[in-house]
């Protein structure tokens, strides 16, 4: 399936970020009341984008929580969950078929509610990258606890940004992966 269309290159559909407890059973549509997820509402008026009144989520109760991003937004770089972030890029390209390029914006939700991370100032959820589409999307913790984004652009420019993380770091680091040696 694919949102394009002959008269506009942005596409008119909106994107939506989930994050859903699995029942094991079949939730149906995701947007419907059946499904019991709780819809948080972006404001992408402001810069930077927040959610202006989070609602709760509990997840005894409710199976997760649900945010649409603005209209032609694209979420096409791999979202990472990390110290309590859930962290992604989406791409505003060009409404041209004949220009490339576009603007990119970094997101951070609490993974847990879907609104703004606890502990930070304001409800802040989304920052303008820059003028050009996002390729790549890498975090790294620093010594100061601090979570930073590293995010490769299609111009071959590279931007950094220090999205909001949980307080702490969620825990001790530790091994997620590794790879054998001979």
């Amino acid at each position: 399936f694919s949102d394009l269309s002959t008269s506009s290159a942005a596409g008119s559909s909106i994107q939506t970020v989930y994050a859903v407890k699995d029942t094991g059973a079949d939730l149906g549509v995701l947007h419907d009341t059946p499904a019991n997820l709780v819809a948080q509402t972006l404001n992408s008026t402001v810069t930077p984008r927040t959610i202006a009144n989070p609602l709760s989520v509990n997840w005894a109760a409710q199976n997760g929580w649900y945010v649409d991003l603005p209209t032609g937004e694209r979420v096409n770089v791999d979202p990472r969950l990390q110290l309590g972030s859930l962290v992604l890029v989406a791409n505003a390209p060009k409404d041209d078929y004949c220009s490339v390029g576009g603007s990119s914006y970094l997101y951070t939700f609490d993974y847990a509610s879907g609104g703004a991370v606890l502990g930070q100032t304001g409800k802040f959820v989304g920052w303008p990258v820059g003028n050009s589409l996002a390729t790549g999307l890498t975090l790294i913790q620093l010594s100061t606890k601090n979570l930073t984004a590293i995010i490769n652009l299609a111009d071959a420019s590279i931007s950094s940004l220090q999205p909001p993380s949980l307080a702490g770091g969620g825990g001790v680091l530790r091994r997620v992966g590794w790879r054998e040696i001979r």
